[in-house]
């Protein structure tokens, strides 16, 4: 079947980079920012808590969207921020929600995907056409995805779902030279993470922003489908964070498992 959409943009020729941000406002949206910034990157910034997006636009001097982008006119205005084209697209949104089948209501499986996966569509689908050659497209994921986890169904689909599309995409795009990456940390210590029941081993949203970063810096001609990475389970580098929470992630077996007490 031929397409008929527009080839995308050329490579910018005067050394300038755009990086479009979505989740801005979360701590590895927040972390992604300040790292491709400091890497040279012209920025765009979308989230919904304003003072806080307002905040980081005035410390990186970059352009904001903020609101849902789930929402018709906050995509349209994602698509107008970058119509002159955008080198990095990096989709950070999401929520950690949800607990057992048994007490999980369907509006929250419903939010948990809309927020997580169906806002990851809405994104590539407004910006796409302005992706320039050369491009990278960076999708944050989970090694949920890969290895589900009781007591979050709906993130893990969410997740799992986002890999698939990642994929498929990929696929579609590799001829137009543009790059499609996976960012698959484990667990991360975010804001996200504390209604967490247990503490887990965690990475740093600023160990994600390096990824992103190094991402971000590779020549076209690599392909990198997913970096998957974890903060290490037992030995001297082990960082714990959270358990304070009361909501899903009951995870005390896999904390045994691990050698946890």
């Amino acid at each position: 079947m031929t397409s008929s959409a527009p080839p995308p943009p050329p490579a910018s020729t005067d050394g300038s980079r755009v990086a479009l941000v979505v989740g801005a406002t979360g701590g590895i949206g927040a972390a992604a920012a300040r790292r491709l910034a400091a890497l040279g990157f012209d920025l765009v910034l979308n989230g919904r808590r304003e003072s806080v997006l307002a905040g980081l636009a005035e410390e990186l001097s970059a352009r904001t969207v903020r609101g849902d982008p789930n929402e018709p006119d906050v995509a349209r205005a994602l698509a107008d921020a970058v119509a002159d084209g955008v080198d990095v697209v990096v989709h950070a949104s999401g929520i950690l929600k949800g607990g057992p089948v048994r007490q999980q209501d369907i509006a929250t499986f419903d939010e948990v995907l809309t927020t997580n996966l169906r806002s990851v569509y809405a994104v590539v689908h407004a910006v796409l056409p302005h992706v320039r050659v050369g491009g990278r497209i960076m999708l944050v994921s989970s090694t949920s995805a890969t290895r589900p986890m009781r007591g979050l169904t709906a993130y893990s689909a969410a997740k799992s779902g986002v890999n698939a599309f990642a994929m498929a995409l990929a696929a579609e795009l590799e001829p137009e030279g543009i790059n499609v990456s996976l960012v698959s940390p484990g667990a991360v210590a975010t804001p996200m993470m504390d209604k967490s029941v247990n503490a887990f081993s965690s990475l740093t949203a600023d160990d994600v922003a390096e990824v992103i970063g190094w991402l971000a810096c590779l020549p076209p001609r690599m392909v990198v489908p997913d970096v998957t990475f974890r903060a290490p389970f037992r030995g001297p580098f082990v960082s714990m964070y959270g358990g304070s929470g009361t909501e899903g992630l009951d995870l005390s077996d896999l904390r045994a498992q691990k050698g946890y007490s």
